[in-house]
């Protein structure tokens, strides 16, 4: 490698000029590549640091939740529910058949597609206590609730 400040030639991995100890000009591309390299894996470990981090709260705010639930004595159970942005009458006959019950929500959403306040119709049905479900429905959303 020759030196851009005394045109020595050095020595193949060496990373100063023996002569004159300046950095040599490939040594300093190498250095950059490391270091860009070394910034892109420092933050993918904040971001699943991060993302640890929020699943933790979550899962503290449950267990929380759940405690203070069984202090006071009450049962949790689970609520499925399942959301459609409109009314159809042949879904409501069937829905309410298999025993659900129809809820009129506002949608609190904000977004492109999704867009403002809308009107969701959605359908729940209390599954049963938590301990004794086994099986769970495909679609939809499960809820806790404690009686």
């Amino acid at each position: 490698m020759k030196c851009n400040a005394c045109d020595e030639n050095n020595p193949p991995g060496t990373n100063n000029c023996l002569y004159c100890l300046e950095p040599l000009p490939e040594a300093d591309e190498a250095r950059a590549e490391k270091a860009l390299g070394g910034m892109i894996m420092l933050g993918l470990f904040v971001v699943a640091l991060g993302y640890l981090g929020w699943w933790g709260w979550g899962w503290w705010q449950l267990e929380s939740e759940r405690r203070e639930a069984q202090e006071q004595g009450l049962t949790e159970y689970v609520v499925h529910q399942i959301c459609f942005g409109e009314e159809s009458p042949i879904r409501d006959n069937d829905f309410r058949r298999r025993g659900y019950h129809y809820e009129e929500m506002r949608s609190t959403r904000r977004g492109l597609i999704s867009g403002g306040d809308g009107v969701r119709h959605c359908y729940r049905r209390e599954l049963g206590p938590a301990e004794t479900i086994v099986d769970l429905p495909g679609k939809g959303e499960l809820l806790r609730v404690f009686h």
